[in-house]
């Protein structure tokens, strides 16, 4: 009798919580534009967005547009992201500069990136080069840091910037 009530009481139980868990009704996403943060017009960054904002729009069936906002190696940009209301029409193309490098790079930011952001998936890699003059000694990174150590005066070089990668 004991195990009946027990099995009852835990039946009971059981089913309660199930109709205490109702399914939610399903939202539509977007009903509005959605915004895509990156950084300067032109750059790998903007690529990546317009491609992806191209095909959102059209799987979405909504305006997905680009919003260009460069400056201190997407910082500028990260931070308008970070402030925006966190419902999902604002997302920001960025790679490890705003994310990863500039927190060691900036006493304070307008934005933290593991509280005020949440990943949602990687859309692209790209790989880095390190390309000189054919007249430089070098066929790897190992004899052109050998033959760059001979100069005390440094050498000349083209960089988007301190702490800046290729968005």
């Amino acid at each position: 009798m004991r195990a009946l009530q027990s099995a009852t009481i835990a039946v009971l139980i059981g089913a309660s919580s199930v109709a205490a868990v109702t399914p939610a009704a399903a939202q539509n996403y977007p009903t509005k534009p959605v915004r895509i943060i990156t950084g300067s017009a032109g750059s790998l960054g903007d690529i990546v967005a317009r491609h992806l904002a191209q095909r959102l729009g059209e799987r979405w069936g909504q305006p997905t547009v680009v919003e260009n906002r460069p400056g201190a190696g997407l910082t500028i940009g990260t931070g308008i992201a970070a402030r925006a209301e966190p419902d999902g029409y604002t997302l920001l193309v960025s790679d490890r500069t705003a994310l990863a490098a500039a927190p060691s790079l900036y006493r304070t930011l307008p934005y933290d990136p593991v509280k005020d952001l949440a990943p949602i998936t990687l859309v692209a890699v790209a790989p880095m080069w390190l390309v000189a003059h054919p007249s430089v000694p070098a066929d790897n990174l190992r004899e052109f840091i050998a033959y760059a150590k001979q100069y005390r005066g440094g050498l000349d070089f083209a960089s988007a910037g301190p702490g800046t990668g290729p968005t």
